[in-house]
Formats: structure tokens, C-alpha cells, sequence
């Protein structure tokens, strides 16, 4: 329950800034959702890509299993599920890749059309239906 919190906070922390933040707004009316979806993706899959190999440690969880703050057997039985978090992770990694290569294909379609003359330094296209 802790892991799945912390990946929607994250998720709707950056998705928020991106809608949102000042420093995005000429980017944000450019992109849509695409930007903030995308961005938003890519800090979900950070932070899953750093805990995938966590649990497959095994020199960290014995570690952890003979202090002797580990002493209830349902934090014991916790840790014995190692290989579920695992997998868990591996499936948020590739659900959020999916998204986050969604979001990047949505984004090139929106700069092609959302050329703007006002703000050259924005367009990545060098005009418009590029």
C-alpha cells in the first residue's frame, strides 16, 4: 500500500507542476495533456526502475531479516514476498512505458500543429504541418 501511495502522490505531484507551474504555461497550452501525462510517467518510471532490483538483493534482505528490529513474523512474512514486489514492479515499468511513449507520440503530433509565430523559440517544428 505504501509503494502503490507514494507512485500516485508522484504521479499527480508532477502531473499537477506540469499543468499548472508558471514556468510551463507557454509549453503546457503547446502540448496539452500529452506534456503533463508524459512527464508525469517519467517520474513513476524513475522511481520504479530504481526499486526493481531492491527486492532481488539478497544480501540486503538477510541484512534486514537478522537485525533485531525484524522480529514479528509479519514483517518476517513481508520480506518473504520479495519475489511479488519484484514483479509488481517490473509490470508498473512497463504499464508506465506504455504511457510514456503514448504521451511522447501525442507531443509530436501537438507541435506539428501547434506551431506558433508569436513564440519561435517554442517550435520545435521549423513551420506549420511540419
Amino acid at each position: 500500500m505504501l509503494w502503490l501511495g507514494v507512485n500516485t502522490w508522484l504521479f499527480l505531484k508532477t502531473f499537477l507542476l506540469y499543468s499548472s507551474g508558471e514556468q510551463y504555461y507557454y509549453l503546457h497550452k503547446m502540448l496539452g495533456l500529452g506534456l503533463c501525462i508524459g512527464r508525469a510517467s517519467a517520474s513513476v518510471l524513475n522511481l520504479n526502475c530504481s526499486l526493481v532490483l531492491l527486492p532481488m538483493c539478497r544480501s540486503l534482505l538477510q541484512f534486514i531479516r537478522g537485525t533485531h528490529t525484524v522480529s514479528s513474523r509479519k514483517t518476517r512474512r513481508l520480506l518473504d514476498k520479495y519475489k511479488t514486489f519484484h514483479v509488481v514492479c517490473g509490470l508498473a515499468i512497463c504499464i508506465f512505458s506504455v504511457i510514456h511513449v503514448s504521451a511522447h507520440l501525442a507531443n509530436v503530433a501537438s507541435f506539428s500543429t501547434s506551431y506558433s509565430e508569436e513564440f519561435p523559440a517554442l517550435n520545435v517544428a521549423r513551420y506549420r504541418g511540419e
